[in-house]
C-alpha cells in the first residue's frame, strides 16, 4: 500500500511540475496577442504581407512587430523581413516584462544592430501597462534631425 501511494504522489508531483513549466509558455502567447490588439488599436493587425509573412501591426509608416524583450533578434529580423515586402519603415516593440531597465539588454542589442547597419527605424520599449504606442519609450533610428 505504501508504495503505491508513493507512485500516486510520484505522478502528481511530476504532472505538477510540468504545469509550472508550461504556464508561461502559454501565458506569454496570451500575452503577446494581447499586447498586439492594445498597443495597435488604431491600426492594422496582422497584416498578410508577400511571402505569406504577417506583420503585427502596419501603420501609414511602419511594418511593425511586437514581441517579449529577450526575443529581440528574432524581433529585429521580423521587422526587417516585413519592412522590405511592404515598403514601410521597420518598428520594433519590446515589450519589458517588469519595467523599461528590464529590458536595457535587449534594447542596446537591437539599437547596436540597427545603428551598425544605418538602418532607419524605430524601436519601442513598452510596460505591460502600456495600452497604446505613444506611451511607450521611442527610439528613432537613421533619422536626421
Amino acid at each position: 500500500m505504501h508504495i503505491e501511494n508513493m507512485k500516486i504522489n510520484c505522478f502528481t508531483i511530476a504532472i505538477m511540475l510540468f504545469i509550472l513549466q508550461i504556464t508561461p509558455i502559454l501565458s506569454q502567447n496570451v500575452n503577446e496577442s494581447f499586447h498586439q490588439t492594445r498597443l495597435c488599436a488604431d491600426i492594422e493587425v496582422e497584416v498578410t504581407l508577400a511571402s505569406q509573412m504577417r506583420a503585427d501591426c502596419i501603420s501609414s509608416t511602419h511594418a511593425i512587430e511586437i514581441d517579449f524583450a529577450y526575443k529581440w533578434k528574432e524581433a529585429t529580423g521580423q521587422a526587417l523581413a516585413y519592412a522590405v515586402a511592404s515598403n514601410l519603415r521597420p518598428g520594433i516593440v519590446l515589450i519589458c516584462e517588469r519595467s523599461i531597465a528590464s529590458c536595457t539588454a535587449s534594447s542596446l542589442g537591437v539599437q547596436q544592430t540597427l545603428s551598425t547597419l544605418g538602418i532607419e527605424a524605430t524601436l519601442w520599449e513598452c510596460l505591460p501597462t502600456d495600452d497604446q504606442l505613444d506611451q511607450c519609450r521611442k527610439i528613432e533610428f537613421g533619422v536626421t534631425q
